[in-house]
């Protein structure tokens, strides 16, 4: 067997010699390349070092106000200040100050917040079956961050029946009419000032 592929080498020299070219430019361009995306890689990191601020050296929150992401991974998120309240006195502001390196305190201060709504229409008949009365959960999310930052949204209800006729008055909440003549808010919610009813936020 090796007398064989010693005497194809001798006769076929010229494809053996192209073969192993090849197979040589091949490992060093590979080469070449891993060391160029290498050098790449830590030349981006080393960019984004030096030039990365946060957005604080210092944050003083409220004692107990730490979420789940920053004691698992050290993380603050972008909406930190939601739902935080308290605060500090003007004597620890000063203290904070006087902290060598700190060149601004600035407390930062819930003033108010706005409900967004918005309304969305879709049907649900490929969900109905025979039951009279049919109550489904709707489970919403909030995109944000050009679709980066999700935040899991309040449970809806829609309610659904064929047992009783609704009613939907122009200035009034929604009722459904019971046989014994009561009437009973069905899609009433905080935002139309109106009580709360079977599908309220």
């Amino acid at each position: 067997m090796r007398r064989f592929v010693l005497a194809e080498l001798r006769r076929r020299t010229s494809r053996t010699l192209s073969l192993g070219a090849g197979i040589l430019v091949a490992s060093l361009s590979f080469t070449l390349l891993t060391a160029a995306v290498n050098t790449g890689e830590l030349q981006l990191r080393g960019t984004i070092t030096r030039n990365f601020r946060s957005s604080y050296d210092v944050l003083v929150r409220p004692t107990d106000s730490f979420t789940d992401l920053e004691q698992s991974q050290g993380l603050v998120a972008d909406n930190f200040a939601s739902g935080v309240f308290g605060g500090i006195t003007r004597a620890q502001w000063h203290e904070i100050l006087a902290i060598p390196g700190v060149e601004v305190a600035a407390p930062i201060a819930n003033l108010g917040y706005v409900a967004p709504f918005v309304h969305v229409t879709f049907g649900i008949e490929k969900f109905l079956n025979d039951d009279p009365v049919q109550l489904y959960r709707i489970r919403s999310t909030w995109s944000a961050d050009r679709g980066l930052s999700n935040y899991p949204g309040q449970d809806s209800f829609v309610y659904y029946t064929r047992k009783n006729r609704m009613f939907t008055p122009r200035h009034e909440a929604k009722y459904e009419l019971l046989p014994n003549g009561e009437r009973l808010p069905v899609c009433s919610g905080f935002n139309q000032g109106v009580p709360l009813g079977a599908s309220s936020p």
